[in-house]
């Protein structure tokens, strides 16, 4: 799941901000990543309004309908969006702060359902130590394995480690480590690589 949180002090008073937010005709003038939009049920914002937004994609747009599920003008509202790939929950909570208020945008998008299967995954395997320090960022070699079956690869490659003694762990370890975990999860060794740097694979 990403998630996406943004606070914004506005000198308009909590009622305009709110009134600003809720009506989603508003979101391309301030999301870059939103072309158009055009309102299909309701007029403005409100408890039943309805929205397709259409969204900039890495190689096509997509449009998605954004339904309001909530609404407690003039402090917060959720609208949801549900697509075959994707969820998207928006919640926008308004706070008055003297004369003008806080807008606080909280963007939750998950994937529905299981992708793949994919040929192949490129995983990140290596910068994992100390791991109070680094597991939000990195993933460990047997972690990375893991996420490439989730995701049902038929073969995983490691990458990210052994170029920049950066992290705690010896620069070799995350490769073998790597290949260790495969055998340990089923996987035949055919499945799992490290290529050294400008080495070419055929399958």
């Amino acid at each position: 799941m990403a998630r996406y949180v943004a606070r914004v002090a506005t000198p308009w008073p909590a009622e305009k901000a709110f009134a600003y937010m809720a009506d989603l005709n508003n979101f391309a003038s301030w999301d870059p990543g939103v072309r158009s939009v055009a309102q299909t049920e309701g007029s403005g914002g409100g408890p039943d309004s309805v929205f397709d937004l259409t969204i900039a994609g890495g190689l096509r747009d997509i449009v998605l309908t954004y339904r309001t599920v909530e609404y407690d003008a003039p402090r917060e509202f959720l609208v949801v969006a549900r697509s075959s790939l994707l969820t998207s929950e928006d919640r926008i909570r308004v706070t008055p702060d003297g004369g003008g208020s806080i807008v606080e945008y909280d963007a939750q998008l998950r994937l529905n359902g299981a992708l793949g299967p994919f040929d192949l995954a490129a995983v990140p395997i290596g910068a994992y130590e100390p791991s109070a320090m680094m597991r939000p960022f990195h993933l460990n070699p047997e972690e990375a394995l893991q996420a490439a079956l989730d995701a049902r690869a038929e073969r995983m490659i490691g990458v990210h480690y052994g170029t920049f003694d950066l992290t705690d762990e010896p620069l070799d370890e995350p490769p073998r480590r790597f290949h260790a975990a495969a055998p340990q999860h089923g996987v035949a060794a055919e499945r799992v690589a490290t290529p050294p740097i400008g080495a070419t694979l055929q399958w």
